[in-house]
């Protein structure tokens, strides 16, 4: 097996946002209507620059993927 070698960069300062301290990772959980059990928001993972403030979505690069 070999090691990943993922690189994430901000796309407007260049800032390596796998640096320590560079940027903040943040998991925002998914929504569910209660009664009918629909998705109403599915879960995403942002990552905000440190450097420049932008803020990155990843559910925009992901395939959603649904249960059952």
């Amino acid at each position: 097996m070999v090691n990943d070698r993922l690189h994430i960069v901000c796309g407007n300062c260049g800032q390596d946002l796998k640096e320590s301290g560079m940027a903040t990772w943040e998991y925002v959980p998914g929504i569910k209507d209660e009664e009918t059990g629909e998705t109403i928001q599915s879960a995403d993972v942002l990552i905000r620059c440190d450097n420049c403030a932008t803020i990155h979505f990843l559910k925009k690069y992901m395939k959603e993927y649904k249960d059952g």
